[in-house]
């Protein structure tokens, strides 16, 4: 059964600069989203609007049809990756696993160099092999979405491949809303693909509509080319 996650009518201003105007996207389980923008135009304010937890002028995020005030108050729906590390330093990796409710054993069959020390502490670990963790739990704790903010932050070019694999895995049974500063890599694993722009959202179908809504010069020219697979 597809879920479906609905965030529209969103409209957000600081001190009256419009962020937002009038947005609407649409996630869908089994599909990655990729959110496109250059810094300011709002990627990461939209998330928390959808997760819940900063409020706009107004906004109706729907599940199902069904219009939700806080998806994050909700058990097993929506999980978010903010753009700082939001796990605290003095937990033990092994308990946020149990939190989580993932299974740490898979994870150390796969990734044992990060994992290397069942009594490592999240603050001991490398910035990388953090932000590495915390995507992982959140992709793979239960829930139909999951948010996205810079997960390739930090992280060396073979841990972005290696976390494009796991996106896509966590893809077949959520709906995944991502953006990055490393644009290729969005445009690589992307089913969907959305520009914001000066307070507006545009749906993409190609490098070329990125390259006239200005986002990539009109010369540009890359083995990684974004088709709308809707």
């Amino acid at each position: 059964m597809k879920n479906t996650l609905e965030a529209d009518s969103i409209v957000f201003e600081i001190r009256g600069r419009r962020i937002l105007s009038d947005i609407y996207i649409q996630l869908e389980t089994g599909r990655i989203t990729g959110l496109l923008g250059r810094n300011g135009q709002g990627k990461s304010t939209l998330m928390k609007i959808i997760f819940g937890t900063l409020t706009p002028m107004s906004k109706s995020i729907r599940i199902n049809g069904r219009y939700i005030q806080k998806p994050y108050l909700e058990t097993n729906l929506i999980t978010y990756l903010p753009q700082f590390n939001c796990f605290p330093a003095d937990k033990k990796v092994t308990d946020l696993f149990k939190d989580f409710k993932v299974d740490y054993s898979v994870f150390v069959s796969r990734f044992a160099y990060i994992a290397y020390n069942s009594n490592l502490k999240f603050g001991q670990l490398s910035g990388g092999n953090r932000r590495f963790i915390e995507t992982y739990l959140l992709l793979f704790t239960p829930g139909l979405f999951t948010l996205l903010d810079e997960p390739f932050s930090h992280l060396s070019p073979i841990r972005v491949q290696e976390m494009n694999i796991l996106i896509r895995e966590a893809s077949k049974q959520k709906g995944i809303l991502i953006s990055d500063h490393y644009y290729e890599e969005i445009l690589r694993t992307s089913d969907e693909l959305y520009v914001l722009q000066s307070g507006k959202i545009k749906f993409i179908n190609s490098n070329q509509e990125l390259a006239t809504s200005g986002y990539l010069p009109l010369s540009y020219s890359s083995e990684t080319e974004f088709k709308s697979s809707s």
